[in-house]
């Protein structure tokens, strides 16, 4: 195995796991706090492992190169815009097709559009592993088992 992709699964399962089991040791998890940051960092604990051998391997021109991944083509934008408006709009239709009643309490839609930054941000979903996984460990296994 190629030693920067060694090295990234084992800061990517130590990180995410470390800080896992710290919060677990800690009563992190439990808290009813929804913003602990161990939780966090477990959550974002491959993209950080990316980003750390990025740097090791290809110093700030590899950082770059992995973001400037993450930047949408010409051609990709409609997808980005599918799922920013497209998603939203679809759970909104299913809540209100399953109980009409569910959206009353809903916040205004000038409230709604503020939140949108905030929960891309700290949403702990693909994006706290996405830079780790596609940016750095699948170029390297591609490489490794399809271009022999």
């Amino acid at each position: 195995m190629d030693r920067p992709l060694l090295v990234y699964l084992w800061l990517a399962f130590g990180i995410t796991w470390g800080a896992g089991g710290l919060a677990l040791l800690t009563g992190g998890i439990r808290s009813a706090h929804p913003l602990h940051p161990l939780h966090y960092l477990a959550a974002f604990g491959a993209s950080i492992a990316g980003f750390i051998v990025a740097a090791g391997t290809g110093g700030w021109a590899g950082v770059r190169h992995l973001l400037a991944r993450a930047l949408p083509t010409w051609a990709g934008v409609p997808w980005y815009a599918a799922v920013l408006l497209g998603f939203p709009a679809a759970n909104l239709a299913a809540a209100w097709m399953l109980d009409p009643d569910s959206l009353i309490g809903l916040p205004s839609w000038d409230r709604l559009i503020c939140l949108v930054p905030i929960t891309l941000v700290l949403d702990t979903g693909p994006l706290g592993e996405e830079f780790g996984w596609r940016g750095v460990a699948l170029p390297q296994l591609l490489r490794r088992w399809l271009l022999r």
